[in-house]
């Protein structure tokens, strides 16, 4: 069944030479916003790699659109159009350039048109592309129809060096009129048809040529993605209503290209230029090999920094499945003895990050910048042997603050099992001997909370910081000995005023019964030796209340404090002897008005019987003696009222 290009296509109008598309003013022509995507979405295949099944289908189709007569139209359109889509042609009012500026767009629109001609017959056949780079000797496969050819010689072919310059333009206009020339050489060295532009379409060969032009577009816009240019007056590819800036992105074609031409053809500074243009979203649309050939381009003869900056970017784009078979392919070695400074420990990073090289080779510059960027959770995910190393990378050699600290922070991370673990791993004596000053004590700190070392090796200052972190429940759950140690760390050598306001922290969080116990392992004489000024006030009140000390024992400062902060109901509770004792403590010596209210206030709170007995066992004559003034009066009030 014959089928053509149905023409009331958005794409296809039927050549008018009155109507060119430089005579029309943007907008007078039909505008297409999108190309619509009509195929199954495909790749566009090498020719090298086909099925014999595909060349047989392709040549079948082609013999259809031949028999149909739409491929007569598709040559028809060629030849009617070529002053205005051909570098050195254009209209006298804008240039020769524009024949430039439309080669490319114009023929990738024409090969599409050609795809959908062909869909009528099988949509999922694309135009294959002749890698005349690779492979310039005509591909014999393809049919040559009713088309003729007088192929030249192969040294006349371009040599792909020479093609692969195109790359080098970053200019559109530069580039497309560089490829082009090329494009001429092939079209001449085929011969017959090919070599005259108004019948070259006649040779199927044509497009398989044309496909490969486009590709090498495809790549160039690749590395200069939306860099084309636009030509003054009507940008419409006649003629289709396309226009140039509609013709730039393949995909909307419903095809693709997959490889990239050229990789292994450029020299480092090429490649590093390539490199540094691209996001990561290009550098992963290369092949493995692709991107083994960059980077080799750039490891072989001298490597400098720039060099090294661009390979680095490139693997930091990768996942690690990818980067490992990448490094693989080039050499493991090959890589690191290329690499140099703050990129050698980049790259050290990375390779070490995916589990390319073992973590045991980093240096601690290397593994310090690891563990620094590292969370918890990225530490806990390691394995107790990485650990091992990390920490070892640092310990090895000087180990510096920063060391320490990154050490620090791997152990912090982990739990106390985990962290017993990785000391036996890395070995206590070990990691005790490498840490100094400030980092010492949270070490110490760390370890002593865990169990790994006992309590009594720390000293005051990190006793003392972690007393002072520690709340009355966490100081509950230590047993008596940890609690004994821990005070008498505080205790030995000279004891400051911090040493006792924390061993007074621990004893303020205890019960009674439990600190009684401690004081008996620490020893009641040591603690109150070593207690001086107010922390010693302090600690004779809490023993004193708790029965460890008599009252008796108290000074007047400490029995008034105690007094002043009493209920009537708690003066009721003690014993008559225990407040003869209270009394007494606040008369001897010189009794001031603040001890004589004390006194005041427990013998108010009594009852006249345990008034009586009170005063009797203190001396009232001893009473009377050392009370004054206002204080004498209310304590006469007091003997009144129960005829004392």
């Amino acid at each position: 069944m014959e089928k053509k290009m149905p023409e009331d296509s958005p794409y296809f109008r039927k050549y008018d030479p009155s109507k060119k598309g430089l005579d029309y003013k943007k907008g007078e022509a039909p505008v297409l916003r999108s190309i619509a995507c009509e195929l199954p979405i495909l790749p566009r295949k090498n020719e090298a790699d086909l099925t014999d099944d595909e060349k047989d289908a392709f040549n079948a189709v082609i013999a259809q659109l031949i028999a149909d007569g739409s491929y007569q139209d598709m040559i028809e359109i060629h030849s009617a159009d070529m002053t205005f889509m051909h570098g050195g042609s254009g209209s006298h009012e804008h240039g020769d350039d524009e024949g430039a500026i439309r080669f490319l767009p114009w023929h990738r629109v024409y090969l599409y048109e050609l795809e959908k001609l062909i869909s009528n017959y099988d949509p999922n056949i694309k135009i294959p592309y002749w890698n005349w780079i690779e492979n310039p000797t005509v591909p014999s496969w393809v049919d040559q129809q009713n088309a003729t050819r007088d192929v030249g010689a192969l040294a006349n072919m371009p040599k792909g060096s020479k093609v692969c310059n195109v790359f080098n333009e970053t200019n559109y206009l530069d580039f497309t009129q560089l490829l082009e020339s090329y494009h001429g050489t092939v079209h001449v060295h085929v011969g017959g048809n090919m070599a005259d532009v108004t019948t070259s379409p006649t040779d199927p060969l044509f497009w398989l040529h044309h496909a490969f032009v486009d590709k090498i577009w495809n790549d160039w816009q690749h590395i200069y993605p939306g860099d084309f240019a636009e030509v003054d007056g009507s940008d419409a590819l006649d003629p289709w209503t396309v226009e140039i800036s509609e013709a730039q992105d393949i995909t909307d074609f419903c095809t693709y290209y997959e490889g990239f031409e050229c990789v292994s053809e450029f020299n480092d500074n090429e490649t590093r230029d390539i490199i540094n243009r691209m996001d990561c979203d290009q550098i992963n649309e290369y092949s493995d090999s692709e991107l083994v050939d960059l980077v080799n381009n750039m490891i072989s003869g001298f490597t400098g920094n720039s060099d090294e900056q661009a390979i680095l970017k490139l693997f930091n784009c990768l996942d690690c499945d990818r980067l490992s078979r990448i490094v693989k392919d080039i050499g493991t070695d090959t890589l690191l003895s290329n690499f140099h400074g703050a990129e050698d420990d980049e790259l050290q990073l990375l390779l070490g990050t995916c589990g390319i090289i073992s973590l045991a080779s980093w240096d601690d510059d290397v593994t310090r910048d690891f563990v620094n960027q590292s969370s918890c959770s990225d530490l806990n995910a390691l394995s107790d042997d990485d650990l091992r190393d990390l920490i070892n990378n640092m310990l090895s050699g000087a180990t510096y603050n920063a060391d320490e600290q990154a050490i620090l922070k791997i152990l912090k991370c982990l739990t106390c099992d985990r962290l017993s673990d990785v000391v036996n791993l890395v070995g206590l004596d070990n990691l005790l001997d490498n840490f100094h000053g400030a980092e010492d004590d949270e070490l110490q700190l760390l370890l002593g909370t865990c169990g790994i070392i006992s309590f009594a090796s720390w000293d005051d200052d990190t006793t003392r910081d972690f007393v002072n972190q520690s709340n009355c429940t966490e100081l509950n759950a230590l047993s008596n000995d940890n609690l004994r140690d821990l005070i008498n760390n505080m205790l030995s050598g000279a004891t400051y005023n911090a040493d006792e306001q924390a061993i007074l922290r621990i004893l303020n969080c205890l019960s009674c019964d439990k600190l009684s116990d401690v004081v008996n392992l620490v020893g009641l004489d040591d603690l109150l030796d070593n207690f001086h000024g107010d922390e010693d006030d302090q600690l004779q009140l809490l023993l004193g209340k708790c029965g460890i000390i008599s009252f008796s024992s108290w000074n007047d400062d400490v029995t008034r404090a105690f007094v002043d902060e009493l209920s009537c109901s708690e003066i009721n509770a003690l014993s008559n002897n225990d407040l003869r004792d209270l009394i007494n403590n606040m008369i001897s010596g010189s009794t001031g008005d603040a001890d004589e209210q004390a006194i005041l206030k427990i013998l108010g709170c009594l009852n006249c019987s345990d008034r009586t007995s009170v005063v009797d066992k203190v001396g009232k004559s001893t009473l009377l003696s050392n009370l004054h003034g206002d204080e004498d009066d209310q304590l006469r009030d007091l003997f009144d009222e129960c005829g004392i």
